[in-house]
């Protein structure tokens, strides 16, 4: 055991080369890949918001939720920002459950928030909490947004904005509180969105993007 270089509560980084043990999100990955360790594991707890880096991968323990009195999530919250900014390239982010609304202070920030003309991110198997804005709003390109569950976003679930050209978006689960749930605005382009489940529907406004097989409830 060696004592924590920062204080907070615990997140791990694997093997960064002094100590491991680290008490937020961005003192971990910081310390990630100043030490060229870029594999993070995030432990149990609930903490602030973070923004990644180029070959990040962060895995958060356990499974995420949507129910904030369930015992044992890892819990991202944006304090007036996104609980996380997606910016750098070949990100991947799995397993951890994100929110900027409850308890106030949201400032109209989306949950997670995908840095314009960056590419190759992988966003996958997580939850959208709450969020004061847009759940995903997403501006990055040759991405893949899969397996995620997003409710309660005052906004669109997810919306594809400008530069957001070529991603996947696949077997999202979501129901939010805007008129739509996906929503592709007129400079997302060459985007597929197939195999989601909405309870508002998608609205295309985009060039080439692929929609189909997608079921509403």
């Amino acid at each position: 055991y060696e004592e924590p270089i920062h204080v907070g509560s615990p997140v791990i980084v694997d093997s960064s080369g002094i100590g491991g043990i680290f008490w937020t999100a961005q003192d971990a990955i910081d310390a990630g890949v100043n030490a060229k360790h870029y594999d993070i594991f995030a432990v149990k707890g609930t903490y602030s918001g973070f923004d990644t880096a180029t070959g990040i991968s962060f895995r958060c323990e356990g499974s995420p939720t949507y129910n904030f009195t369930a015992l044992g999530p890892v819990a991202f919250k944006g304090n007036s920002d996104y609980a996380v900014h997606l910016t750098g390239a070949n990100v991947r982010v799995e397993n951890c459950s994100f929110y900027t609304a409850p308890g106030g202070g949201g400032g109209g920030y989306a949950a997670v928030y995908g840095n314009p003309g960056a590419q190759q991110y992988w966003f996958i198997s997580n939850t959208i909490i709450d969020s004061d804005g847009v759940g995903i709003d997403w501006r990055s390109n040759s991405g893949f947004i899969m397996n995620n569950y997003i409710q309660d976003a005052d906004e669109t679930c997810i919306q594809l904005q400008h530069y957001g050209d070529a991603n996947v978006i696949i077997g999202n689960n979501m129901r939010c509180g805007g008129s739509v749930d996906i929503h592709l605005i007129s400079g997302a382009t060459y985007n597929t969105v197939v195999g989601n489940i909405t309870d508002k529907g998608i609205t295309n406004s985009g060039i080439g993007n692929q929609v189909s097989a997608n079921a509403q409830f």
